[in-house]
């Protein structure tokens, strides 16, 4: 039987986090655990006393992305895992249907949202037309995201790495691609479960 943890990752997104931990525990199938990282930013101190069941770290220094998700995932003890920023959200059945899926990496797709919601959608390429914007992702050009949920044992045989000469990290990138290389199952889903929150503080793209 499988357990789960959610690992909820923020960078200046206190102000939102309140939204996605209740996203979290109001699961229909209830993480086994779920731990809140802050890394070095210094803005989610007031959750502790609200949020007891949750497993908080929260760094007084900033330890950057690839060693913090490296570390949260070496902390995990379940078999499964879901990693998700703070500043998004999840769908109240979206452990219960990822769980569902007999994979060692499912892939949610995910529901757009936000106050830069159409910039990014035009830049995706989905723009006006969508009613209800989703961002599919599937075999091809978009096979993975940082919120999957993936085996715990495969995942910390590949770990998060930033990649060689880019300059972005990728990191996610390299977790899944190096699990599917050690022979990882992948399943999509078809209906979106998280939300993905467009907003100032992570709008570096259009």
């Amino acid at each position: 039987m499988s357990t789960v943890s959610v690992v909820i990752a923020s960078h200046g997104y206190g102000h939102l986090a309140g939204h996605c931990i209740e996203s979290v525990l109001d699961q229909t199938r209830k993480p086994d655990a779920v731990l809140f990282v802050d890394d070095g930013v210094n803005d989610c101190g007031h959750l502790p006393v609200i949020y007891p069941e949750v497993q908080f770290v929260l760094r007084p220094a900033n330890l950057g992305t690839v060693a913090n998700f490296n570390l949260m995932l070496s902390l995990v003890k379940t078999n499964k895992v879901l990693f998700i920023g703070a500043d998004n959200w999840m769908s109240p059945h979206c452990l219960e249907i990822c769980l569902s899926y007999d994979a060692d990496v499912v892939i949610p797709q995910l529901a757009i949202t936000g106050e830069l919601k159409r910039p990014f959608l035009n830049h995706i390429g989905i723009g006006r037309k969508a009613q209800y914007p989703v961002w599919n992702f599937g075999p091809g050009s978009n096979d993975y995201h940082g919120s999957m949920l993936y085996s715990v044992k495969l995942g910390s045989e590949v770990g998060y790495q930033a990649a060689d000469g880019s300059t972005k990290l990728e990191e996610d990138r390299h977790l899944f691609h190096g699990m599917k290389k050690l022979g990882a199952r992948v399943a999509y889903t078809t209906e979106p479960l998280i939300y993905y929150r467009r907003h100032r503080a992570n709008g570096n793209r259009p």
